[in-house]
């Protein structure tokens, strides 16, 4: 038997409820601190982050294979945009709704969906000054108060492709954007669509293929190409009332993809058909099937044989690794690993008068052994992490060189310790605090078997410096409840998973406002409480422009202090494993991107 992992949900769960928070942060035009003293910039390569649309619309046209059958461990509840199933869903997602605008090697860019991405450059992206008010909370408002105020508003045109039919034939519009737009915004819609609603202010059609989104007053926000609303047909739902449209499309799915609902065997398979008003469409398989299973090394067992074409495991048991590397080195499959947006770290309680010494902090860094943790957990498929921001967000991570690192070394770890004067004074092998009590520290994490293992190989080198250290593993939502520990600040240091996404973001995770407390309800995601106003100003300049260098540069400041200062130790991504029982032609894994977010250019090897 292989061990399951955490589910996706939960982080998946923290990291749009760190978007929707900072919605709000960004939002707000008074407490902002004052722009600290200037960091040295360091020059940086002009970062794009708007990439030119791939070729996701083929124009050969050959007769495709009469199937594809692909592998997943989760099976989807919902199969319609922003599925609250998230990476469970996105492979069926986007074969039947290809996203407008598609996050793909840390990018933005468009599927063909969309006829181009809108920039500033091409004309479809303005700003223009609104005056309004503050209100009582700091909050931009056209209501009248005592404190006017100027900020900015930014307008997005999106063109639509114009040979998109849905599988029914009927063309797809931008009346068809417009009316799930509308429709989501009258039901209690996915978070992930939430965050998208909160940034908008107004959305309409402008002609039959060209939709207008105005951002909220203050939402200069570099995500704002995601206000392109994926369409659902009008034509099918429009005379329903909101919630009855939604069930009958989540019942029988009509795609506007290369593929649309055929049928679903429960706990079994998916099965979508061609779209045969997909342009090229003969090139396509009839069915595009989905077979889910129970354990990776079912899945495994699946492709090896022939059953499946290629099967994703986004949780890798560790003790599945050794015999993924047997099949790439007999040939029974063709194992690709990824670097995956998932990724542990531990958080630091600054409220810990333990943990408020750097020394300290920075002790903690050298006493852990991640590449041993990446060879016994995770197949030694990736590497240590240096920063909050992914190595592959290439555009906004400082680059090695530019951040404090923290390699191994338990000598320097004690050396740290014993100059923040906490030495082991009794000779009991534990190191003492100034009152003589022992350094003791609790790991809090979650009660799966990753989790548990990764936090006992932190216990094991902490102790290995001095410090009596224990893991505290809890079930998932007791963790991540509101009112739980995390929430209410009452661990020492916690082991959990971030999500990455194509932007960074980081105010919900690093500022002053984002810190869970009780005028604030317990809300935000920075848990450990770093309020570090040096490094807030440059976050929050990287959050309120679009200029891609000078958000680089502001995104370097922020990671320069981050590294210094260690408000969280980033320990390592959890490797994706994409397995082909034979090579694809076309095929192109993605650490953001779905599977099939090409599907329509898969060829089989001759």
């Amino acid at each position: 038997m292989f061990a399951k992992y955490i589910p996706s949900w939960v982080v998946v769960r923290l990291g749009v409820a760190a978007l929707l928070l900072s919605l709000l942060l960004s939002c707000t035009l008074q407490n902002v601190p004052q722009p600290p003293a200037a960091v040295a910039d360091t020059p940086v390569p002009a970062p794009t982050t708007i990439q030119a649309s791939p070729e996701a619309l083929p124009a050969v046209t050959e007769q495709g294979p009469s199937s594809w059958t692909i592998g997943l461990l989760d099976e989807p509840s919902n199969i319609l945009p922003f599925s609250p199933d998230g990476r469970a869903a996105a492979p069926v997602v986007e074969a039947l709704f290809p996203a407008p605008v598609l996050g793909l090697s840390y990018a933005f860019t468009t599927t063909g969906v969309l006829e181009t991405l809108p920039t500033p450059a091409n004309g479809d992206v303005s700003i223009a000054p609104v005056s309004g008010f503050l209100d009582a909370t700091g909050q931009f408002t056209l209501t009248e108060t005592t404190q006017p105020t100027t900020t900015e508003q930014l307008t997005v045109t999106f063109h639509w492709n114009k040979n998109l039919r849905w599988a029914d034939g009927e063309p797809v519009t931008a009346a068809d954007s417009v009316f799930a737009f509308d429709l989501f915004g009258q039901v209690q819609a996915p978070q992930e669509a939430e965050v998208i609603l909160a940034m908008v202010e107004h959305y309409a059609q402008v002609d039959e293929f060209t939709t207008r989104a105005v951002l909220k007053p203050g939402r200069v926000d570099p995500n704002y190409v995601q206000a392109a609303w994926p369409p659902l047909p009008r034509h099918q739902l429009a005379e329903l009332p909101p919630e009855e449209a939604l069930a009958r499309l989540k019942q029988q799915p009509l795609g506007y993809g290369p593929f649309t609902f055929g049928e679903q065997v429960p706990d079994e398979q998916i099965v979508l058909v061609r779209n045969d008003y997909w342009p090229d469409a003969p090139s396509l398989p009839e069915q595009l099937v989905f077979r889910f299973f129970a354990s990776a090394e079912e899945l495994r067992s699946a492709v090896t044989s022939g059953e499946v074409d290629v099967g994703v495991l986004e949780r890798v048991p560790q003790e599945l690794y050794p015999y993924l590397d047997q099949d790439q080195q007999s040939g029974a499959a063709t194992v690709t690993y990824l670097p995956g947006p998932v990724y542990e770290h531990l958080d630091l309680n600054l409220a810990d008068e333990r943990l408020q010494d750097v020394r300290v902090r920075q002790a903690l860094a050298y006493a852990l052994d991640r590449e041993s943790m990446s060879a016994a957990l995770f197949g030694a498929k990736v590497q240590p992490l240096h920063s909050w921001i992914l190595p592959e967000q290439s555009a906004f991570y400082a680059g090695d060189e530019q951040l404090v690192r923290y390699p191994y070394d338990p000598a320097k770890a004690q050396a740290l310790l014993d100059e923040a004067g906490l030495t082991d004074r009794n000779g009991d092998g534990v190191r003492d605090l100034p009152n003589d009590q022992p350094f003791t520290l609790s790991v809090l994490t979650t009660d799966t078997p990753l989790r548990t293992a990764l936090a006992q190989r932190i216990v094991d080198n902490w102790t290995a410096v001095g410090i009596q250290a224990e893991t505290e593993a809890q079930p998932i939502d007791q963790m991540y409840s509101p009112t739980g520990p995390l929430y209410r600040r009452t661990f020492q240091t916690a082991l959990f998973g971030w999500v990455a996404m194509v932007d960074p973001g980081g105010l919900p995770l690093w500022s002053c406002n984002a810190v869970p407390i009780q005028e604030n309800g317990y809300t935000g995601n920075n848990f450990g409480g770093w309020c570090f106003e040096a490094a807030e100003w440059p976050l929050r300049r990287a959050n309120s422009v679009l200029d891609q260098r000078v958000r680089a540069q502001e995104y370097l400041k922020q990671q320069r202090l981050w590294t210094r200062e260690v408000p969280a130790i980033p320990l390592l991504q959890r490797p994706v494993a994409i397995l082909q029982h034979a090579p694809i032609q076309g095929l192109a894994p993605d650490p953001l991107a779905p599977l099939t977010w090409n599907v329509a250019s898969w060829r089989r090897e001759p």
